[in-house]
C-alpha cells in the first residue's frame, strides 16, 4: 500500500507546500469578499441579496472548474509525455494505478480543497437573507461531484492524447457534449418532428426518458433546483450519484487503457508538416511541393513564424477555402436556398470574419512565445543583432501574415455592401444629407464612443493577458485569461458603473488602456529574463 501511494503522497506534499496553492486560496477568498461588498452595496434595490450573492459564487466556481478541466486536469499525463519523463516513472516500478493516483488524484484533492476553503465565507450569505444552510451545502456537494467527474474525464483524455493541446481539445469536446448534448439532441429531434420525419408516440418513450435522465445529471439542473426559493430537499441527489459514477467509469477506462496508449514514447520535437525533407515526388504528390516553405525570406523571423506558427501556405489555402464556403453553407442552412440580398451576404461575410480574426488572434497569442519557451530557443534568438522587443514584433507580424485570407474576405464583404448600396452611396456623396449627418452625430455621443473604445481596449487587454500568462505557466494560459477577463466584466464593470455613473464610460477604457500598456512592457521584461535564464 505504501508503494501504491508513494507518488500520490509526494504530490500532495509538494502541492501543499507550493506558494501558488496559497496564492490561489487567498485570491479566491479575496474574490468572494469583493462579491460580498458588491452585494452589500446593492442590498437596497435587489431582493434576496444572499441568494444573489451565493448564485454569483456558484456560477464563478462552475466556470473556473470547467476551465480547469481544459488545463489543470487535462495535462496530468501529457506533460510527462511531452517532457519524455513517463518512461522514467515506469522504470521506478510504479504501476499505472500509482501513476494515475499520483498525477491526477492529487490534483483532484487540490481542487476539492479550493472548494472547501470557500465554505466558511459563503456561509455569510445566510446573514444577507434569502438563502438557507441546506441550499449552500447542497450546492457545494453538487460542485464537488462535478469536480470528481471532470478531473477523471480530463484524466482519460490525458491518457489517450499525446500532447496537452490534444487532451484539452478532447476534454472540451466531451465536456460540451455532456453539458449541452441534451439540448442539441432535443433541437435535432424537434426539427425532425416538425419536418414529419419522426413522431413521438407517447410522452414516456425510451428516448425521452433517456434525455430526461441526462438532464438530471447536469450540474446546472441541480443548481436551478437548489437555488430556487423555498428549497428544503436532501443534500444528495441523482446528479451527485451520476457524476460520481461517471467519474469512476472514466478513471477505470484510463487505468485499463494506460498501457496501450502510454507504452511507447514518441519524439516530442515540433511538428514539421510539409516542411520535413524527403525524396522528390512525381504526379499528384509533387503538386503539394508548392506549399513547402522554400527558401527563407530576408525577414527570416517573419518567414519562420508564418510557416511554423501560422501554418504556412497550405494552412492559408485551406483557410481561404473554409472562410469562403462555411459562411455560405450557414446561409444555405438558415435560409433554405441561399436566396439573400447582396448586402445580406456582405454582412454575413463581414461579421463572420471579425469573429474568425478574433479567434485567430487568441490562438496565436497563446502560442507565439510558448513554443520558444518550451523548446528553449529564445536564448538563441536573443543572440541575433536585434532587440528583444523588435524580435517580438517580428514574430507578431509573422503570425499576422497568416491571417491575410481573413482580411481578404473581410474586404470582400465590405465590397459586397458597397455594391449593394452603390446608387445610394453615389447619390449621398454628390449631395450629402445634412440631416443624416446630424442624427448620426447625435447617436454617436461620448458614451457610444467610450463604449466602442472600451470594447477595443478590452480585446487588446485580453490578448496581452494571454501572452503574459503563456510566459508564466506551462499550460492553461488561455482558460485562465478567459476566467480573469470574465471576472473583471462581472465584478469590476458593475462596481465602477455603480460608483462612478456616466464617468465610467471614460474611466473604464482608460483603465484598460493603462493595464494593456503595463502588460506590454511586462511581457518585454519577461522575455528578456527568460532569454537570460535559458
Amino acid at each position: 500500500m505504501n508503494a501504491l501511494l508513494a507518488l500520490f503522497n509526494r504530490s500532495l506534499r509538494q502541492d501543499s507546500r507550493a506558494k501558488s496553492t496559497y496564492w490561489a486560496r487567498a485570491g479566491l477568498v479575496s474574490l468572494i469578499c469583493v462579491m460580498m461588498i458588491t452585494t452589500r452595496l446593492s442590498m437596497g434595490w435587489i431582493g434576496a441579496p444572499g441568494l444573489q450573492f451565493f448564485a454569483t459564487v456558484i456560477s464563478t466556481n462552475y466556470l473556473f472548474i470547467s476551465l480547469a478541466g481544459l488545463s489543470f486536469f487535462s495535462s496530468a499525463i501529457t506533460e510527462e509525455k511531452e517532457e519524455m519523463t513517463l518512461g522514467l516513472l515506469r522504470m521506478t516500478n510504479l504501476n499505472p494505478l500509482s501513476i494515475l493516483l499520483g498525477k491526477s488524484t492529487s490534483r483532484l484533492f487540490s481542487g476539492l480543497l479550493l472548494l472547501a476553503v470557500q465554505l466558511p465565507f459563503t456561509l455569510l450569505a445566510i446573514s444577507f437573507g434569502g438563502i438557507s444552510l441546506v441550499q449552500i451545502l447542497a450546492s457545494y456537494c453538487a460542485l464537488m461531484a462535478y469536480v470528481i467527474f471532470l478531473s477523471n474525464l480530463a484524466l482519460f483524455a490525458s491518457v489517450v492524447s499525446a500532447r496537452t493541446a490534444g487532451a484539452a481539445i478532447l476534454t472540451g469536446f466531451l465536456l460540451v457534449l455532456f453539458l449541452f448534448g441534451h439540448y442539441f439532441t432535443l433541437g435535432i429531434l424537434s426539427v425532425l418532428h416538425w419536418m414529419g420525419m419522426i413522431r413521438f408516440s407517447t410522452p414516456g418513450t425510451i428516448l425521452q426518458a433517456f434525455l430526461n435522465g441526462w438532464k438530471i445529471l447536469l450540474p446546472s439542473t441541480r443548481f436551478e433546483e437548489v437555488l430556487s426559493t423555498g428549497f428544503s430537499g436532501s443534500l444528495l441527489s441523482p446528479q451527485i450519484y451520476g457524476n460520481l459514477a461517471l467519474g469512476l467509469l472514466f478513471f477505470a477506462i484510463a487505468w485499463a487503457s494506460f498501457d496501450f496508449f502510454c507504452r511507447d514514447e514518441k519524439d516530442s520535437t515540433p511538428r514539421r508538416f510539409l516542411f520535413r525533407p524527403g525524396p522528390k515526388t512525381v504526379g499528384i504528390a509533387s503538386a503539394f511541393r508548392i506549399f513547402n516553405a522554400g527558401r527563407a525570406w530576408k525577414a527570416a523571423l517573419i518567414w519562420k513564424d508564418f510557416h511554423f506558427l501560422a501554418g504556412g501556405k497550405l494552412t492559408v489555402f485551406i483557410k481561404l477555402l473554409l472562410y469562403l464556403l462555411l459562411p455560405y453553407g450557414g446561409i444555405l442552412l438558415a435560409n433554405g436556398n441561399g436566396t439573400l440580398q447582396l448586402d445580406e451576404y456582405g454582412y454575413t461575410y463581414l461579421w463572420s470574419m471579425v469573429v474568425v480574426f478574433f479567434a485567430e488572434l487568441v490562438v496565436m497569442a497563446g502560442r507565439i512565445f510558448r513554443q520558444e519557451r518550451r523548446w528553449q530557443t529564445l536564448s538563441s534568438l536573443a543572440m541575433l543583432p536585434i532587440s528583444i522587443r523588435r524580435l517580438a514584433y517580428q514574430k507578431v507580424l509573422g503570425c499576422l501574415v497568416g491571417c491575410w485570407p481573413t482580411f481578404l474576405i473581410f474586404l470582400g464583404g465590405c465590397l459586397l455592401l458597397l455594391m449593394a448600396n452603390w446608387a445610394d452611396a453615389v447619390l449621398w456623396w454628390s449631395n450629402p444629407n445634412r440631416d443624416i449627418l446630424h442624427s448620426l452625430a447625435l447617436q454617436l455621443d461620448w458614451r457610444g464612443v467610450g463604449a466602442f473604445v472600451g470594447v477595443v481596449a478590452l480585446v487588446l487587454f485580453f490578448l496581452h493577458l494571454v501572452v503574459d500568462l503563456s510566459l508564466r505557466f506551462k499550460w492553461g494560459a488561455l482558460p485562465l485569461a478567459i476566467g480573469i477577463t470574465w471576472l473583471l466584466n462581472m465584478i469590476a464593470l458593475p462596481f465602477s458603473i455603480y460608483s462612478m455613473g456616466e464617468a465610467s464610460f471614460v474611466a473604464i477604457p482608460l483603465a484598460l488602456i493603462a493595464a494593456t500598456i503595463f502588460l506590454h512592457f511586462r511581457i518585454g521584461l519577461r522575455l528578456e529574463k527568460i532569454a537570460g535564464e535559458e
